[in-house]
């Protein structure tokens, strides 16, 4: 609730982020009984992101929207575990800290922030060049 000099009003509001990073990190890996390995490593990620936001209500109306590129810090701590020569099942948490530069939409600013967690699960498969 909102008051416009016309009264108290309910506002809508909508919003939406997303983005995709590439992380370039070091760190340290950590091996168990050649079939499981414990990772860690920071560094700085490659991000770029979307922002856009809405408000409503019954006298005023506006949206905007933002892209823009950031390069935030990156952490990650993972384990992979190898099922077969050339398999293994692997979970990552990622946390990035950083956001954007100031990106301008008409009249309106905004900055993209890129911090938060994030969690990756899935199967891994290799292929040893070398080998043959």
């Amino acid at each position: 609730i909102n008051d416009f000099g016309s009264g108290d009003e309910v506002v809508d509001v909508e919003y939406s982020i997303w983005f995709c990073y590439v992380p370039v990190t070091a760190g340290v890996i950590i091996d168990f009984w050649n079939e499981a390995r414990i990772y860690a490593g920071g560094g700085a990620a490659f991000a770029y992101g979307s922002y856009s936001n809405s408000f409503k209500s019954a006298s005023a109306e506006h949206n905007a929207s933002f892209s823009g590129y950031g390069v935030p810090l990156a952490a990650e701590l993972g384990c992979e575990y190898l099922v077969t020569g050339n398999t293994a099942l692997c979970c990552v948490v990622t946390y990035l800290h950083g956001r954007s530069d100031i990106v301008k939409d008409g009249s309106d600013y905004a900055r993209i922030d890129f911090t938060g967690f994030n969690f990756t699960a899935g199967l891994l498969f290799y292929y040893d060049f070398q080998s043959e």
